[in-house]
Order: structure tokens, then sequence, then C-alpha cells
């Protein structure tokens, strides 16, 4: 017996072009996994506005990121977090690049002989 002809179009519930995923790809990797990881790199940025002075953006970033962290770990946080990551990271490269002093290098410091410290 050979192969039985089956007329295209009628061979299933659903259009070819119908097709969705029902399972994730397996190579994403679970938010459990993710959420973790992306806390600490706001963290990290969080650290790093401080040192550059801008403290009132860290706090800001830091309540926003713990808010997200401690409610449901969903695609929606690991969005925030990303999200509040790339913000403070565009914030603190601002800063960088237009070379503004951090607060505690406009001056040298002198020692009591006169040379700096």
């Amino acid at each position: 017996m050979g192969p039985r002809a089956v007329p295209i179009g009628t061979s299933g519930l659903y259009r070819s072009g119908d097709r969705v995923a029902i399972l994730p790809n397996v190579d994403e990797q679970p938010v459990a996994e993710l959420l973790p990881g992306l806390y600490r790199e706001v963290l990290d940025v969080v650290a790093e506005l401080e040192q550059i002075g801008r403290r009132r953006e860290a706090e800001r970033v830091r309540s926003d990121a713990v808010s997200a962290y401690s409610q449901a770990w969903n695609d929606a946080a690991a969005m925030r977090l990303r999200r509040l990551r790339d913000d403070a990271g565009r914030i603190a490269a601002a800063q960088r690049r237009s070379g503004a002093a951090r607060p505690w290098q406009t001056a040298k410091r002198r020692s009591i002989e006169g040379r700096p410290a």
C-alpha cells in the first residue's frame, strides 16, 4: 500500500498558518532563576548611582526594585527589573559622560605639611 492522499486544507482542525506554540521554548531561563540575577544587577547600578552622587535616583530605583522583586515572580516583574536596570544605567552613563565631578573630588585635600593627601 502506498501513502494515502489527503486533500490540502482538510487534514486537521486548524489551518497550517494558525499554529501557536503551546509550550515555552526549552532554552528560555525560568523567571524564578532569572529574577535574582536581574535584582542584583539593579542593585549594582544603584550602588553606582550612589557613588556618583545621584542618591535621590538611587533611592527611587531601589524602592521600585524591592517592590518588583517582592511581588509575583513573573514576566512582568522581570520586565520591570530590566527597565529599572536600563534606566538607571542610562542615568549613570550620562553622568559619567558629562564628566561631572563627584562631590568628594571637587577639591584636593592637603595634608598638614602642604602636600596632597
